[in-house]
């Protein structure tokens, strides 16, 4: 890559990034007005969660994209990977604290959304182009499961064996509002829109359930980069 090409690249992205933080900044002001708590109590100690993660870099959660870029990919010898393919498990709004939004907003990347709870559909549809799924992950398609909903980020399948069970949550669940979603696996969702071979990033972040979601016992093995 010729290297005005290249300070070109880094000017851009410094100043996206520079962007980026006036809005990060604004909105986590407004975190707590987009979640759909149980309670005043919870809606607190959600939104202290995440402003305490919210990193001032490529609007991801915990720095998860700079490390992509930076360490995985090589920005410095290797310039911004163009075009990639990510797997955002989930999304929730799409665009707040986010893993894939820069990725796909300013390096043309593409991937799969994944996010059942419906409260988050219209800004995703809004503000995100890559394809939507709302049914749930889990090692299995065509069954259902119950699916928290109004503690926003923190939702998730309700079980003894995720995070969103009386055991974390406690008396938190007399009160939730849980509704029942479809079950797809991705494995079956990948193959849907044909996927490339290699899968450049994969956000996975679904409140314990990722054991389920990830399917140990499929014959067949991930793509993941």
């Amino acid at each position: 890559m010729h290297w005005l090409t290249v300070g070109r690249e880094i000017h851009g992205v410094v100043h996206m990034k520079r962007k980026l933080n006036r809005v990060i900044e604004k909105l986590g002001n407004r975190i707590r007005d987009s979640l759909i708590p149980a309670s005043r109590a919870a809606s607190e100690a959600n939104a202290i969660l995440l402003m305490k993660h919210l990193k001032y870099t490529y609007g991801d959660q915990k720095g998860q994209v700079d490390f992509l870029i930076n360490n995985v990919f090589d920005y410095e010898n290797n310039g911004l990977l163009k075009s990639g393919f990510f797997v955002d498990l989930t999304c929730s709004d799409g665009v707040n604290i986010n893993n894939t939004y820069f990725l796909e907003k300013h390096l043309n990347w593409t991937g799969l959304l994944f996010e059942p709870n419906p409260c988050y559909k219209e800004n995703i549809d809004k503000h995100r182009t890559s394809k939507l799924i709302t049914n749930c992950v889990t090692d299995k398609a065509g069954d259902t499961v119950r699916f928290r909903i109004d503690n926003g980020m923190l939702g998730g399948i309700v079980s003894e064996e995720t995070d969103n069970s009386e055991a974390v949550r406690g008396s938190e669940l007399n009160h939730a509002e849980i509704i029942d979603v479809p079950t797809t696996t991705l494995e079956l969702e990948l193959k849907e829109v044909n996927a490339p071979s290699l899968i450049d990033f994969l956000s996975l972040d679904i409140e314990g359930a990722e054991w389920i979601a990830m399917n140990p016992d499929s014959p067949n093995e991930l793509p993941i980069s």
